[in-house]
């Protein structure tokens, strides 16, 4: 199973905190993780498996489009609600199947 987790502003906040820990437990299960981030480079996400699939989102939708028409993410998880409606605006204009649960 692939899964991505999303956060695309990537701060110092306890959702950061809490996804780099899930891509860190879902990885230690077997799960193939993509992280994608604004900031890779931030420290929450240094110690990091090297097995997880670090995408920098700099460019925003961009970035984001160019990962979705490459992946096939089983599962996208992201952190914040903004990150919510690029995720599913882009999947929708690229004919992607959506469904929200």
């Amino acid at each position: 199973m692939r899964i991505a987790l999303m956060v695309s502003g990537f701060e110092d906040g306890g959702v950061e905190r809490t996804m780099a820990n899930l891509a860190f437990g879902l990885a230690s299960l077997g799960a193939h993780v993509d992280f994608l981030s604004g900031n890779p480079d931030h420290p929450y996400l240094q110690g990091l498996s090297s097995e997880i699939g670090m995408h920098p989102l700099r460019e925003g939708d961009k970035a984001l489009a160019a990962y979705l028409g490459a992946r096939r993410a089983d599962l996208i998880m992201t952190g914040k609600r903004a990150d919510d409606r690029a995720v599913l605006s882009l999947r929708a204009r690229l004919g992607l199947p959506v469904r929200v649960v």
